[in-house]
């Protein structure tokens, strides 16, 4: 990603990462975009979010109503035509929250004014400003913001991901790892715990 003379500064790689680390961050890049946009915007300048977790759809709501629609295009991409509210599965395996209390449709979540793109990511070119989507799809951009979120990889770590995973091993990143945590912790008589 780099600057395309909308302001000086790219957004880059490394500021769209902080973008997905942090929601503090993700307030203070959408800021910047819009200080950076006003007056200064090229004719139907375009931004394209990776992701519409809970992070990518705070910066399009937060965009959408600041930057002109006759001058900036906002696009989103997601894999999933669902909302999964990941904050909430810390507290799923203690009862706050029940399952369909966190599963919602995305495009709910998505502003008007904003074009959702359900779609696989294959990959970004930099270079030539454009994601291409795992259909073939090519979808141009002036601005990238990466909110792909997290995934837990079990299989990285020996022993892991073997016969106890979601059985006396547990993450809370995913609803099937928060469901297991709550249904284990529902049953367990106690004993040794390690977080």
């Amino acid at each position: 990603v780099r600057d395309v003379g909308l302001c000086r500064g790219p957004l880059g790689l490394r500021g769209a990462r902080r973008v997905a680390d942090s929601r503090r961050h993700v307030i203070a890049e959408a800021d910047r975009v819009v200080r950076c946009g006003r007056g200064g915007a090229a004719a139907g300048a375009g931004r394209i979010d990776l992701g519409a977790g809970t992070a990518g759809t705070m910066v399009v709501n937060k965009l959408r109503p600041r930057l002109d629609p006759a001058d900036w295009s906002i696009t989103v991409v997601d894999q999933d035509v669902e909302h999964l509210y990941q904050p909430g599965l810390l507290l799923l395996p203690f009862g706050v929250y029940e399952p369909d209390e966190l599963v919602k449709p995305r495009a709910r979540f998505i502003p008007a004014g904003v074009d959702l793109v359900l779609g696989e990511i294959d990959r970004v070119d930099a270079d030539a400003n454009s994601v291409r989507l795992a259909d073939g799809r090519k979808l141009g951009y002036d601005y990238l913001v990466i909110a792909t979120g997290t995934s837990p990889r079990p299989d990285q770590t020996p022993g892991m991901a073997e016969s106890e995973w979601h059985k006396s091993i547990f993450d809370f990143y995913t609803l099937d790892g928060a469901i297991a945590l709550r249904d284990r912790l529902e049953s367990w008589d106690g004993g040794r715990l390690v977080v």
